[in-house]
Parts: structure tokens; sequence; C-alpha cells
């Protein structure tokens, strides 16, 4: 019997079944994926995806561009390496990573993938600072305490101004005669000038990114320098060329790196921007301190206030008085300040001692405030040691200290119940815990100046000043389209110079004033007596003498207590009675200069308010007054 023969449907009816259900699958998939409209969720957005496939491929084209066509010549993008050893990764992550100064800025790799830095198509503004306008002139006197100086302050100083050392700090005479310039700046424009932009330009100027302007995220105001041009009247009248006035010695002053650094120096860029982050340190550069001064006659400037109004005269008298004893407070404290910096009090050893620290190693009573060390009367630029090796290196400067803590004490306590005594229904304000300085961006208008030891007496000066900001394309020009890559040199900007301030002749070194005197001829002849004053070793002396017509006025005088030259160039040349003003006595001097002067002196001398000054100082002084006489 024959068997039955199976059909191809049969055979492979269960292939048939696999393939028909493959194919509804696969169906079912393309209609879920594609003709149902399902999309992708990227971040916010919703993204088909044939949408979502296309974005990849053009992120992709974006990255692989900004990796391969716009680097500047010089810039890698590190490669993966790997080490073999422990000793080699050890060696690797102990090697230096930078062979002496730091590179010059480059667009930073992330920077460059973001779009926040390395497009060179971008212009920036270019800032035009307006001149500070100049003020005027303070003249002030007195004497150099090299006690109160640190030793290595010291030799600090002979390194780097040796010529000032030998004139001021080492002679014989530590008396000197300066001249403080002043200049009003606005900061308010400064600031608003490094935040211009002009779209309007073409091509376009931006805002110059913030973290240029000092370093960090905020931005920032910060002055670098500001130079003081002196100049000198000549005979004829005309004025001798500019001259800079030199950085105070003691203050902080970048003045010289600024000029012998290299052009896009990365080590100047973030000794400025992290220096002068601190407050403290922009007004050392904006207000210079002193270096200590036996006297501390020297009271910083302020702003005159404004207005035309007539001030009473009482008022005005108070006010000054006020101001004498607001300056006198302020300068105990600096010198308390200072004495803490140097280890703390120390008595000088009783008479006949031969040595020991006289029970002075007691803190003082009264600690001081504020203010810049050295200003006025101030001190040390660097804290001392406050062990005993540091206490004995400083024990002359210490004891000096003491004693002119002690002075200036005395003298504050005077002026207080004379204070009292003058105005009992006046209370000065209490003194109060200053608030934190603002930064300079926050600040409208602000007083500068700077110390100049280099002028003469009986010399006529003008000033003028320069404020330099610091530059925020310094060490930028890789990131500068070409034809602003120019403003990458130098550390500052300079803004326009102002006009020359007001004429300030300085005077004698001794002033002298007519007390009385006789026109007739006597039996000693037509004679006047005048009293004479002036600054030595950081006190004002007096002397008085008569004079007959035709002799020098001033003599060097020698006394018990001590003496001092009060020479003047002047000569008494004539006496009269003009019947109004009284007693008239003609003096004539020729100045360093060669100039000719002639001055008319009456007894009314003795109710300027100048006299007064200056006879309140020596009445306090001693010796009180010395004897004169011609020095042997």
């Amino acid at each position: 019997m024959a068997g039955k023969k199976i059909g191809f449907l049969e055979l492979h009816w269960e292939k048939l079944l696999a393939g028909a259900s493959g194919a509804a699958l696969v169906g079912v998939l393309v209609w879920e994926l594609v003709l149902s409209g399902t999309t992708v969720k990227v971040g916010s957005e919703s993204l088909s995806v044939p949408d979502f496939a296309d974005k990849l491929t053009k992120q992709e084209q974006t990255v692989e561009r900004k990796l391969s066509g716009d680097l500047p010549d010089g810039l890698q993008i590190p490669q993966r390496k790997s080490v073999s050893t422990a000793a080699e990764f050890t060696s690797k992550r102990d090697a230096d990573l930078v062979a002496g100064d730091l590179p010059r800025n480059r667009p930073w790799f992330g920077g460059m993938l973001t779009g926040l830095a390395g497009d060179r198509n971008v212009w920036f503004h270019e800032p035009k600072f307006a001149a500070p306008k100049a003020g005027r002139v303070l003249v002030t006197r007195d004497a150099f305490d090299s006690a109160a100086i640190a030793a290595e302050d010291m030799k600090e100083f002979e390194k780097s101004s040796p010529t000032f050392v030998d004139r001021f700090l080492k002679s014989e005479s530590a008396d000197v005669t300066w001249a403080t310039p002043t200049a009003t700046v606005s900061l308010k424009g400064l600031w608003a000038e490094l935040q211009q932009e002009s779209p309007s330009e073409r091509p376009p100027r931006e805002r110059i990114k913030a973290p240029w302007t000092n370093g960090t995220d905020a931005g920032g105001l910060m002055i670098v320098d500001v130079v003081f041009e002196r100049r000198q009247k000549k005979p004829d009248g005309s004025w001798g060329n500019p001259v800079a006035v030199a950085p105070v010695v003691g203050a902080l002053s970048y003045r010289v790196d600024m000029s012998s650094a290299e052009t896009g120096s990365a080590s100047l860029r973030d000794s400025l921007t992290q220096g002068l982050l601190d407050i403290g340190a922009q007004m050392d550069i904006l207000q210079p301190p002193l270096l200590p001064m036996k006297g501390g006659y020297f009271v910083e400037p302020t702003v005159p206030s404004g207005g035309a109004t007539a001030v009473d005269p009482a008022v005005a008298a108070r006010q000054r008085d006020e101001r004498k004893l607001q300056a006198a407070r302020a300068q105990v404290d600096r010198t308390a300040k200072q004495l803490e910096d140097k280890g703390g009090r120390l008595d000088p050893p009783p008479p006949g001692s031969t040595g020991g620290t006289g029970g002075g190693t007691a803190p003082p009573k009264e600690k001081g405030g504020g203010g810049p060390p050295g200003m006025g009367g101030g001190g040390s630029m660097k804290k001392e040691k406050r062990g005993a090796d540091g206490q004995e290196e400083n024990k002359e400067a210490r004891i000096a200290l003491t004693k002119k803590l002690d002075r200036e004490r005395a003298s504050l306590r005077k002026l207080e119940e004379a204070f009292a005594k003058a105005y009992p229904e006046q209370k000065v304000a209490a003194k109060v815990e200053s608030a934190p300085e603002p930064p300079l961006r926050d600040r409208d208008d602000l007083m500068v100046w700077t110390h100049d030891f280099d002028i003469q007496d009986g010399a006529t000066y003008q000033y003028r000043a320069t404020v330099v900001v610091f530059n925020p394309f310094f060490t930028r020009k890789d990131v500068l389209v070409t034809e602003q890559q120019a403003l990458d040199r130098g550390a500052g900007l300079a803004s326009a110079v102002s006009a020359w301030g007001p004429e300030v002749t300085i005077g004698d070194s001794t002033e002298f004033f007519l007390t009385r005197g006789s026109a007739r001829d006597g039996v000693g002849g037509r004679r006047v007596t005048v009293e004479l004053f002036r600054y030595i070793d950081g006190v004002v002396r007096s002397t008085s003498e008569d004079v007959l017509v035709g002799d020098p006025v001033g003599k060097a005088a020698v006394g018990k207590s001590g003496g001092g030259d009060f020479r003047t160039p002047y000569y008494l040349v004539d006496i009269f009675d003009d019947g109004a003003d009284g007693l008239v006595a003609v003096f004539e001097a020729r100045s360093a200069t060669g100039q000719s002067a002639i001055e008319m002196r009456t007894l009314a001398d003795k109710d300027s308010e100048q006299y007064r000054t200056l006879r309140s100082l020596a009445s306090a002084a001693s010796p009180k007054k010395v004897a004169a006489g011609e020095s042997k």
C-alpha cells in the first residue's frame, strides 16, 4: 500500500506562521516609532526620533569644528598618557609644572567649548580716564625718628633708597621739611568708564569682562599708582621741566616693578590683583604713610567743605580746635599701635643702672586704634617678633616709642583740658569703632596725596597728578582681536594729566617775628628785637635776639641744655615809624635760587595765629628757650 504524500503547507506551516508573526511585529514597531509621532524628551524640549538624531549630528559637527579649526597657535589639547610604574607616577606628580615665570594667558579649554572664551572676533571698549583735580599743598616740618624703625626695615631701605637713608636717617640732623601735594580723584567716574560699552559703534564694543578688572568674578576698580609731578619756578618767572616725585620710602609701591617687568608678565599681574584686594594696601598707594616722626606734626589733609556761606569766626575757631583735638587723639592711637607691634611698653632704665628693662614689659594701659602704621609719626611697615629675641632686638625702639607715647598723651590731656575750659557746653563726639572701608568702586570722590622730600627752602613749586588704573587687558593679548592687541602693553592705564595746581613757596626753616624796637638812634644804634622759631629734633625751639641795621637775622644758638641753627637768609636794612602801623622793619633776603626778596615786618606779627601756635609749641618743648650767641 502506497504512503500518503505530505503537502507543502503541511510541511512548512510552522515556518510560515513564525514569519507572519515577525512581519506583524515589525509593522507594529514601525507604526509606534514612525507613524504614530513618538517623541523623545531632551532637557526641557520634546523631539521626534528623526529630530533627535539630527540634533546629535549637528552637535557632533559643532564640537568637531571647535576642536579642529579655531585653536590659537601653540595651544595643544593634552593627550592621555599612561605610566608603567608607581615610581614613574610619583616622579611625574612631584615634578614642577612651570619653570620660571608663569606663562602668558591662553584661552581656557572649557571656555572654548562653551563659547565664553576664545572668540577672537570680539572688540572691547577702550577706557579713557578723566584727569584728577590738583589741590592744595601742605608743608610740614618735623624730624625722622630712626630709633623707631625696625632693623630689618632699615636694611631694606638701605638697599632700595640708599640716598634717602644717608640724607635723612643716618645724618647728624634728622630735621626735614617736606611738601604734601594733594589731588581729588573721581572714583565713581573711573569705575563707570570701566563699565562702558558701545553697541552702536562699528564694530560694536563690548563691556570689559568682569574678571579682567582685578581677577575676581565680581570685578572692581583697582588703582596701582598715583604719579605726582613737580616743577620749580625760575628766577626769571618761567618754569622748569616737570619731574616725577619719587614714591614714599616705606610705603607700598609697584612703580619700579611695573617699569622693569616684561610685557605680559603674568607674575606681575597676579602680584597686583592679589596684593591690592586688601583695601588697606590700596589706601597705602593712594594716601601713603610716613616713616616714624618724632613730633608727629603732619595732619592728614581733608576735603574742604563746599558752599560760599560765611562762617562765624567763633564757630570756625571751635572747629579748628576740634580738628586739633581729633588729630592728637589719632596720633596717640597710632603711636600706641606702633608700640604694641614692637612688643609692648618698655620704660627706660633708672639713672645709674647698668641695663635692665626698668619694669618695661607691661602692655600699654591704652591701646591704639586704626590708621595705617607710620602715618603722622607712624612706625615700622612690618610686625615685629613678640618673643624674647624680638623684644631685645627692638629694645631701643620700644624705649623711644614709650617716651614718645607718654609725651603725646600728656599733650593730649592738655588739649582736652583747654578745650573743655574754652567750650564747656561743647561735647566732642565720642570715638566709635569704624566700619570696614568700602571698596573703591563704591565711593565717589577721594583725596589722594604723596610726600615730596626733595624741596628747598625759598623755592616756589607747582604740582600736577596722574592716576594709573590697573590695565584689564594686561596679559590678554591672545584673546584680543589683532587691532586691539596693543592694549596688552603695560600693567597700568594712565588717566589724563591734571592741570597744574596752585603755587606754593617753601618758607625758611627758621621763622622770625618782630616783637619790639625803636626807629630812633640810641646809644646802641637803631635796633629791633626778633623772636625766632625752628623745629629742631622734632620739637619747636625758640630764641630771641637784638638786630642792628645791617646785621643778619639769626645765629647759631648754644646753651646748657642744647642749641640749634637759627640763621636765616635775611638782613635788617632799615627801621622807620610810618605813624599808622607804628614801627616798621625792612628785611632783605636772597634765596637759594638767586632771587632777592624784600619784606616789611611790624609789631602786629605778634597777633598772628602762626606766632601764637609756634609760641605755644615752643613753651611745651624742652628746653623752652636757648641763649643766643655766636657758635665757636
